[in-house]
């Protein structure tokens, strides 16, 4: 339909093409031509765009080692992608449509009588003043929409991932009150953000009506004075309308853009974001892996305060310490996901970041589980041979799923038909399967049943590599099993 629209306006601007050229035929050939490869590069514009800003969006979120947010991620994939399409490069490409169509059709006017085409010319340029007016208030109502969108879309994420929480506590009719209210108050900034834009569009409508009539006066003036024709003034009436009819559309069309920037510099901004780095390469002693060096861990405030303690490589070393104390922040920055709140962690030089990382199994108390079978959850996607799956499923007691078969079984959203036991101990065959030598355990025995502890806590101690386990409380038979202990306190 845009590609037949397309030609029907080159058919419109071959009529006034035709006067000046006696080529018509080959002339409607080439701008029907130019239309057409208009309308298939917008299309792919679009294509490429989308697929940079999604992919972008992604990767930025991958890379990220601070302020991970997956609601708004996914929001910008699924909403803001979509109306940056819509309101920004859509309007953008049509701009450039309009110019040209407004190009074409100048050099034509201008060849009529020069002065009246330069008064049409300056008449159909004032609706272009509106934009430059209203461009902040256009963009405050969508900054304004953006965020409450946002906060009503984590509101309602959470109230349906929350639910069971939510029924147990009776706190239902609240939930739906609270979500109703944010439904309100987005639906009455999404009507604010569309009224400003038909406001502003009543203006530039408004402007363009007034400069009409005034190119009117001016023409009829000419023909008082027998500078031009009739005949003359209704060619000129006829193609001056495609001077003026792209500029009031571009005039639309900047609005859209001035509306949807916001969005789309919030996504630019992501990547201005800084990376964290919390450890520091030096010489140490060749039998140390990493050292806390005043080291302090926190938020906003150190939870933990001036922590010096050294751990050495292929040693079993636990951190343990109450509720509260901050044990879980010591596992994010480790990881680079907070910031060192002050003092230094240093790291042995003769391990660099990427060996660091790719020798470092993660074991969380939060176990991820993709919704694809068991194998890509062992796999993610690499390369490796079903019998070593197999081997690896054995050693953490998943006899059950150690086959062909099991490999290929589907485990639901999050793990849904797994025990949590079990999904620990794929994620400990994750990092068994890759032969990590260093495992970094957060409360990994935490919430299991007796003999999925029993087993984990065995693997941990048969474990040939270094070990740093943060645990809640342990008994003394546990303690025994690691050669260094660091007990936090509030």
């Amino acid at each position: 339909i845009e590609c037949s629209e397309s030609i029907l306006t080159s058919i419109d601007v071959f009529v006034v093409i035709n006067i000046l050229s006696n080529r018509s035929k080959w002339t409607f050939y080439f701008l029907s031509s130019v239309q057409f490869n208009f309308t298939i590069g917008h299309l792919k514009i679009i294509q490429v765009a989308n697929t940079k800003l999604r992919a972008d969006a992604y990767d930025k979120f991958i890379t990220a080692s601070d302020n991970r947010d997956e609601s708004k991620v996914i929001s910008f994939i699924d909403v803001d992608v979509k109306q940056i399409e819509n309101q920004f490069i859509n309007a953008v490409v049509m701009v450039i449509y309009c110019f040209e169509q407004a190009l074409i059709t100048l050099i034509y006017i201008l060849y009529i009588n020069s002065w009246v085409a330069l008064v049409y010319l300056v008449c159909g340029f004032l609706p272009t003043v509106v934009p430059r007016l209203t461009k902040k208030w256009l963009e405050k109502g969508t900054k304004k929409w953006s965020a409450k969108y946002k906060k009503y879309n984590l509101e309602v994420s959470e109230g349906i991932k929350g639910f069971h929480l939510i029924n147990n506590y009776g706190v239902t009719a609240k939930m739906q009150k609270l979500i109703a209210h944010s439904l309100r108050q987005e639906e009455d900034a999404y009507f604010k953000m569309n009224l400003h834009q038909e406001t502003s569009r009543l203006l530039s409508n408004t402007t363009y009506v007034i400069s009409t009539i005034i190119a009117l006066l001016v023409s009829v003036l000419f023909i008082m004075n027998g500078q031009i024709t009739v005949g003359a003034f209704i060619s000129l009436y006829l193609a001056a309308d495609r001077v003026t009819s792209p500029i009031l559309s571009s005039v639309q069309f900047l609005n859209q853009i001035n509306s949807s920037t916001p969005l789309l510099e919030a996504e630019i901004d992501k990547s201005k974001q800084q990376q964290i780095n919390n450890l520091t390469y030096q010489n140490l002693s060749k039998d140390l892996l990493l050292e806390f060096d005043h080291a302090s861990f926190g938020y906003d405030h150190a939870l933990i305060k001036d922590i010096n303690f050294a751990v050495k490589g292929n040693s079993h070393v636990m951190i343990e310490g109450p509720s509260g104390v901050g044990k879980s922040t010591i596992f994010k920055t480790l990881l680079n996901e907070i910031p060192l709140f002050s003092g230094e962690i240093l790291v042995n030089s003769k391990l660099n970041d990427n060996e660091l990382k790719h020798q470092t199994g993660i074991i969380s108390q939060d176990t991820f589980i993709f919704s694809k079978s068991l194998r890509f959850n062992l796999t993610l996607g690499g390369d490796f041979f079903d019998k070593d799956l197999i081997a690896i499923l054995r050693k953490v007691e998943l006899d059950k799923f150690a086959s062909t078969e099991g490999l290929d079984t589907r485990l639901g959203e999050n793990g849904v038909h797994l025990s949590g036991g079990e999904k620990r101990k794929i994620e400990l065959a994750r990092a068994l399967l890759r032969k990590k030598t260093i495992l970094l355990l957060d409360e990994a025995l935490s919430g299991l049943d007796y003999q999925s502890m029993q087993t984990i806590f065995q693997l941990i101690v048969d474990f040939n590599g270094t070990v740093i386990d943060i645990e809640h409380n342990l008994s003394d038979e546990y303690k025994q099993k690691y050669g260094q202990i660091l007990e936090l306190t509030n």
